[in-house]
């Protein structure tokens, strides 16, 4: 995999959350060839504060809400498994979500690694970022290269 962009993640304007690395078998600038393309493709995010597992799921359950809302129901039970996997996160933490072909979503950090089934979860997970309505749209913009 190829680095297509990083970028930080800021809260409340002061804050940076956490930055965020996007690995591409073939780079793109287009959003949606890098979520919907059926490629090897990772998110590695490397914490710059704590955060317990609650906060840290939520903002990705949000940002599947905002993106995939109408799937949630078909989500749920996926989204359950990566709550489950994700401790509290604390500064320095590395959490490494990766989109493996046929295989599922890993998911790993903190000395745990688990696979989640489903390409419509991988496309749901990576739209947090990427999707048309982002958790940050400047953040969009530096993973995609811009």
């Amino acid at each position: 995999l190829r680095l297509n962009g990083m970028g930080a993640r800021h809260e409340m304007i002061f804050f940076k959350g956490y930055v965020i690395a996007l690995y591409l078998e073939k780079p793109t600038t287009d959003a949606q060839i890098a979520i919907q393309a059926d490629e090897a493709k990772r998110v590695v995010i490397t914490m710059l504060r704590s955060v317990s597992r609650e906060m840290f799921v939520q903002a990705i359950e949000s940002g599947i809400m905002r993106n995939s809302g109408a799937e949630m129901a078909a989500l749920r039970a996926r989204l359950d498994l990566l709550e489950q996997a994700v401790p509290d996160l604390k500064k320095g933490d590395v959490v490494d979500l990766t989109w493996v072909p046929g295989v599922g979503t890993l998911v790993r950090g903190h000395g745990r690694n688990i696979t989640i089934p489903g390409k419509d979860f991988a496309d749901a997970l990576f739209a947090v970022w990427l999707g048309p309505k982002p958790v940050e749209a400047p953040l969009k913009r530096e993973l995609l290269g811009g």
